[in-house]
């Protein structure tokens, strides 16, 4: 929603489309009650903010000692990040996995107790989001760009102000603390993957604006499609 107002405001003709995510490939299960792991999944850039989540997770640390952060992917802010977990005395706590299997993804969601997504840049729909709602993981997010539309304060997961490493270190230790409202808004995010996002909400969205553009129809004209 924050992209289409953006090009709304420079009168560029758009419509909204979000991504999806087809929940049937994902386990759902419940989250370890002595799982203290917490996931991030993206490309090492300093767009993502992982330096956030490193300072973050130093606070986190030092009060839950099982407590684990377990980094996929790579990129070229690898080494830098490398030297702040050193310098952070965080070298056994945190996980550089490297990129990964699909397969192997999906089972890190599910050992995790809280994935983050500490965005430093506007982004527009991250699609770490749509998969940790489908493995059924609450998800701490910066509040910004599209992420908030994404994302449900309090319901499922928490938006923290980007670049605040306390605030982030906050919010991930209530999840940690009680791993049953993490369960609640892990399910949450669920089922509004299954109702919103779902490859079937998608593809109706897509063929209803493909008829407003090809047949001059609005998007919700009775003639709408049914799927």
């Amino acid at each position: 929603k924050a992209m289409e107002s953006h090009l709304k405001e420079r009168s560029f003709p758009v419509s909204l489309l979000h991504h999806f995510v087809d929940t049937q490939d994902y386990f759902v299960k419940p989250i370890p009650r002595d799982s203290n792991n917490i996931l991030f999944v993206g490309y090492l850039h300093p767009s993502k903010g992982v330096d956030v989540l490193l300072r973050a997770f130093s606070l986190v640390a030092g009060k839950v000692s099982s407590a684990v952060l377990e980094i996929v992917g790579d990129g070229p802010e690898g080494p830098k990040l490398k030297e702040i977990c050193r310098s952070l005395n965080l070298s056994g706590r945190v996980r550089f996995l490297g990129a990964l299997q699909e397969k192997e993804i999906k089972m890190l969601y599910q050992r995790a107790a809280a994935v983050a997504l500490p965005s430093a840049v506007m982004e527009n729909s991250p699609l770490v989001i749509y998969e940790a709602m489908a493995s059924a993981r609450p998800v701490v997010a910066s509040n910004i760009g599209g992420i908030p539309d994404l994302v449900s304060d309090g319901e499922s997961g928490f938006l923290f102000t980007p670049g605040d490493a306390e605030e982030l270190s906050s919010k991930l230790m209530v999840l940690l603390k009680d791993k049953e409202r993490a369960e609640r808004m892990g399910l949450a995010g669920r089922r509004l993957a299954e109702s919103s996002y779902s490859p079937k909400a998608h593809l109706k969205r897509y063929l209803e604006l493909v008829m407003s553009l090809v047949f001059n129809k609005n998007p919700g004209d009775k003639e709408s499609l049914e799927l």
